[in-house]
Parts: structure tokens; C-alpha cells; sequence
């Protein structure tokens, strides 16, 4: 975290990077899970299919401008196109109030944004995009290279990531025979142990585990499917570790009293 004066040109910025960001999500959220290209095509109207002008793209602005419809056929536009946009741009705020203007903050910003597209599509789809997948671990090595990590570091978590995802998977297919933890989500905690290293997979696991408790709780009250999206648990876990990482020496005695405890 850094100490600055922030600066109205900064703030203002910071918040219309995210809008375009959440506006850029709403793109990957209806194409990754159809497989549709990305940046080879124009935007269009999902009702009449009109291709989509600069003017019709402005995030948060065009929807304000055009009333909430098309201007080609005036059907209703979801609100959810401007809610995802003014999110984005709270999240990117919030994050520069933290970092300032940085390069770290970018980085932050981008990973956090990636991590909304990823959770919106699993819990739509009960899909994790490759995409997503590739553009976190590529995201991953700028953040540790702006921290100056050894390289040795994340490419350790994502050994352990791997292995822990694959045994997770493996066990709970043995033990229950059928399908618990999905490859998708395999490939995610390969990738969340290229953010995290090594040590602080231990509380990632702890918090996930809750956080999954109380979402598949509340999935069941809305939601007669039973396949339960667990990616939204361990996208937000994740967020959490990077944006507030835990003390190394917090982590090393936690472990320390658990193997403790366990000798006992």
C-alpha cells in the first residue's frame, strides 16, 4: 500500500479505465461461453443484430443517452451492462485508493476485473474459459515481476496449486464417484498458486472452503440445479490474498502449530 494525495485527473481516470473494463467484461461474458471470437467482429444489438457504432459503445454513456434501449430497433437494453460498468469503475477506485497511481495499481485493477468476467461466467455457465485462464497466469507474472519475486516462487504454487487441484479432483471422484471438483477448477488453482506462492495456499484453501459453504447455502435457495459453480468461491479467495496478503510469519507459525497439533 502506498501513501499519496489523491488527484481529481487520477480519480477520474481510474473510474473510466474501469467502466471500459466493465464494458469490455460484458463482451467476454456473452462470447467466452459461446466460443464467438474476440476483437474480430463488432459489437452488436443481440435483438435486431445491428453492428454497433463508437457512439453506441460509450461505456455508461450510451446507455444513459439512448434511454436504456437501441437506438436501430428501441428495444430495452439489460441493466446490467451499466451496473457491470459503474462496478468495474468503483473496483479500479478502490484500488488506486489503495496503491495510487502505480503500475502495481493497473495490474491489480486488470486482475481484479478478470476475476469478475471469470465469476459471472461460471456461475451462468459452470464454465472457466482457457482465455481467462491464460490472461490470469500472463497477469500474474507482470504483478510478480513489479514486485521483484523470485522466479522460483510462483512457479512453485503452481506446482503445489496443480497438485492439490488434481488430488482434490481425483480423491473426491474416488470417494464419492462422481465428478466434485472440476478440471476447470483444477486449472484455476494452478493458476491462483501462480499469484500466491506457496505458504499463502493454506488460508487460500481455508477461505475458499467457506466461502464455498456459504455460496453452495445460498445456491440452493435460488437455484434447483445442483451443479454448484465453485470458481466464484476461489476467484474471491484469491482476491482477497492479493489484494490483503497475509503476514509470511502469521503463515509460518499457523503451519508450524497445525503439524504441531498433529504430532500430538
Amino acid at each position: 500500500m502506498y501513501s499519496f494525495e489523491p488527484a481529481l485527473s487520477e480519480i477520474i481516470m481510474f473510474l473510466i479505465l474501469g467502466m471500459c473494463f466493465g464494458s469490455l467484461n460484458s463482451l467476454l461474458i456473452y462470447r467466452l461461453p459461446r466460443t464467438m471470437p474476440i476483437g474480430r467482429t463488432r459489437s452488436r444489438c443481440p435483438s435486431c443484430h445491428h453492428a454497433l457504432g463508437v457512439r453506441d459503445l460509450i461505456p455508461l454513456v450510451s446507455w444513459l443517452l439512448h434511454r436504456g434501449s437501441c437506438r436501430y430497433c428501441g428495444v430495452r437494453i439489460s441493466w446490467r451492462y451499466p451496473l457491470l460498468e459503474c462496478s468495474m469503475g468503483l473496483v479500479f477506485y478502490g484500488v488506486y485508493s489503495m496503491y495510487g497511481m502505480t503500475w502495481m495499481a493497473v495490474c491489480i485493477a486488470v486482475f481484479l476485473s478478470q476475476l469478475m468476467a471469470l465469476c459471472i461466467i461460471d456461475y451462468q455457465h459452470r464454465i472457466i474459459p482457457d482465455q481467462l485462464q491464460i490472461s490470469l497466469a500472463m497477469t500474474a507474472l507482470i504483478y510478480h515481476l513489479l514486485k521483484g519475486t523470485h522466479i522460483a516462487e510462483p512457479l512453485a504454487g503452481m506446482i503445489v496449486g496443480l497438485g492439490i487441484g488434481l488430488a482434490l479432483h481425483h480423491g473426491f471422484r474416488i470417494l464419492r464417484n462422481k465428478e466434485g471438483l472440476g478440471f476447470g477448477d483444477v486449472k484455476f488453482i494452478t493458476v491462483s498458486g501462480m499469484w500466491l506462492g506457496t505458504l499463502p495456499l493454506v488460508p487460500y484453501f481455508f477461505y475458499a472452503g467457506c466461502l464455498g459453504i456459504i455460496s453452495a447455502l445460498l445456491w440452493r435457495l435460488v437455484n434447483p440445479d445442483p451443479r454448484f459453480p465453485f470458481g466464484p468461491a476461489l476467484a474471491m479467495s484469491l482476491a482477497l490474498l492479493v489484494v490483503h496478503p497475509p503476514s509470511s510469519l502469521w503463515l509460518e507459525d499457523a503451519i508450524l502449530f497445525i503439524v504441531m497439533r498433529q504430532s500430538h
